[in-house]
């Protein structure tokens, strides 16, 4: 586990120096990330859930949802300060690994490329944190999640981190009951992507 950590920090560290190169540019990510809101609504999300961005970088889907109905966590201090930035009334906070999500009544979680970077042996308690984000209030609500991952051998390369298929849904099992719903590319990478519920 300590080694997990070391590579996830390395991993938000090399985030936080594109982020910074980033924000150095004129405008905002609004108009560039269609094809992440399309996919969204593909996936089952509805403009009245609550929607909880796992993973939101600088925001790039937040121009589409509105402020009242979203809240986007990111391990990237730098990605979070853009996000204000550019969204001041949309909702964002820092993800610490383990300390859960402080965010009542989610309806639908979406972690586009969260998965591809997270270390493996720390992606049960990233699941484990957005499962129980539905249970912070009175009663826990149903929850709607759309997950996508590198499907290929397991590495270690937390840039481009690729994962058996089966395995995955097997980990999650515990958590969510998850369907495949597509394929996309994003850079020079396929995905594969996942719709589901928790359970």
């Amino acid at each position: 586990m300590p080694d997990a950590i070391d590579r996830l920090e390395q991993y938000r560290d090399w985030y936080d120096r594109m982020y910074q190169s980033m924000g150095e540019q004129a405008g905002t990510p609004v108009g560039g990330h269609q094809q992440k809101f399309d996919l969204l609504v593909r996936g089952g999300y509805e403009p009245w859930m609550m929607l909880l961005d796992f993973g939101c970088g600088p925001g790039t889907i937040a121009g589409y949802i509105h402020p009242e109905r979203y809240f986007g966590v990111d391990i990237s201090q730098t990605a979070i300060g853009l996000a204000k930035g550019w969204f001041p009334g949309h909702r964002f906070d820092i993800y610490e690994i383990g300390r859960g999500v402080a965010f009542e009544g989610i309806d639908f979680c979406v972690a586009g490329s969260v998965f591809t970077h997270t270390p493996h042996e720390l992606v049960k308690t990233c699941l484990d944190d957005i499962y129980e984000s539905r249970c912070l209030h009175v009663g826990c609500k149903p929850m709607k999640v759309l997950f996508d991952i590198l499907e290929g051998p397991r590495n270690d390369d937390t840039k481009a981190l690729y994962w058996p298929r089966e395995e995955f849904l097997e980990m999650a099992a515990p958590w969510f009951e998850l369907e495949f719903m597509e394929t996309f590319w994003a850079g020079r990478h396929e995905h594969t992507c996942f719709r589901g519920r928790a359970v």
